[in-house]
């Protein structure tokens, strides 16, 4: 038992040096040079990994990353990664990851350069023809140390304890094996095939970019009535200033016509809400909403604060023009009490 112990340290110890069948555990086993050993031809040809990145500028996204893609087939590559934003026909960006062969990436390159403005380029190779030949000298010693675990699992009148540690250390063995086996795979492929990352994006134009309306400008025909303090009405108008879409938050300048020495202005701020059951104010058309009004009152010779509630309804809603009708419940509150108060009237507002 106890020459089987030293053998197994010895294999687990050596993998990376060597433990061969007829060589002694201190002896590592050579990878070939020639095309068919362990660690391959490594004198033949240079063993570099060339990875590159490209931001390009073009035309039209979608046409460009198809025929990019087209081209990467037609050179035997593959294509990893291909992302989009925006809108089918309207892309705004697109992102590529290709492998194509090595030996085509001068070609790739040229191709891409003949049919695009490359923006920025970075192209990087790296010498890997040493990691090649440890992995193969790796590979065959660990193959060389399976064999010899083999061999002695199969001599004459060993036992089943020791059969049990064999074993034991060839399942050890045969999973590093197959991840170092996996590892050179990879880096092989890395050789054979060049990877690039490709950035598409069009021209900045600034007629692409959507203007946003910075705040509303509305102008208002309104109709006043009071229900106390002896009644009367009045027509008159004025002007919203406000975020862009009724009934957002706004403030309501409203001047009417002068009667004896009295003439009623109205100052409020407030604002609404669509209904969620009624269009959620996303149609073109009739789209209603409710909402309170704060501010300042002057009618009947007095000032007055003014709280109400205000139900609208938009008649029409395009980009850049929309019309609405409303109606308002108000109380001027004064010192000597408060008067009720109705208020109707036509808006016509405007993004600038």
């Amino acid at each position: 038992m106890k020459w089987l112990l030293l053998v197994l340290v010895a294999c687990g110890s050596l993998t990376l040096g060597g433990c061969a069948d007829d060589r002694p555990p201190s002896e590592p086993v050579e990878a070939s040079d020639s095309p068919g050993g362990a660690g391959g031809s490594v004198a033949d040809k240079p063993k570099k990994t060339i990875e590159g990145y490209l931001s390009l500028e073009v035309e039209t996204i979608e046409a460009a990353s198809d025929g990019i893609k087209k081209h990467v087939g037609e050179l035997g590559g593959k294509v990893l990664v291909d992302e989009a934003s925006g809108v089918k026909k309207h892309l705004s960006y697109a992102k590529l990851r290709v492998r194509v062969p090595a030996d085509k990436t001068d070609e790739f390159v040229a191709w891409v350069d003949k049919r695009y403005d490359i923006i920025s380029k970075s192209i990087k190779a790296t010498d890997v023809a040493g990691e090649l030949r440890d992995f193969g000298l790796h590979v065959a010693n660990l193959e060389a140390a399976l064999a010899k675990l083999r061999k002695l699992a199969q001599e004459p009148g060993i036992k089943l304890a020791e059969v049990l540690t064999i074993e034991t250390e060839m399942r050890r063995l045969e999973t590093e094996l197959a991840q170092i086996k996996a590892a050179k795979k990879a880096l092989e492929e890395q050789v054979a095939f060049s990877t690039f990352n490709l950035d598409l994006h069009r021209p900045w134009d600034p007629e692409d970019s959507d203007p946003r309306a910075k705040m509303g400008v509305g102008l208002r025909a309104a109709h006043l009535t009071l229900v106390d303090h002896g009644g009367g009405s009045a027509n008159g108008g004025g002007f919203s200033i406000g975020v862009p879409k009724d009934p957002s938050f706004s403030l309501d300048v409203d001047l009417f016509q002068k009667k004896g020495s009295d003439r009623p202005v109205l100052v409020t701020l407030g604002g609404g809400a669509y209904s969620d059951y009624l269009g959620r104010g996303r149609r073109e058309f009739l789209n209603p909403w409710l909402g309170f009004r704060f501010g300042y009152g002057f009618a009947a010779e007095k000032p007055a604060t003014v709280v109400g509630f205000e139900l609208g309804v938009e008649l029409v809603k395009y980009k850049l023009l929309s019309a609405s009708v409303f109606g308002r419940g108000m109380d001027f509150l004064r010192k000597d009490g408060s008067a009720l108060a109705s208020e109707t009237g036509f808006i016509l507002k405007a993004p600038f």
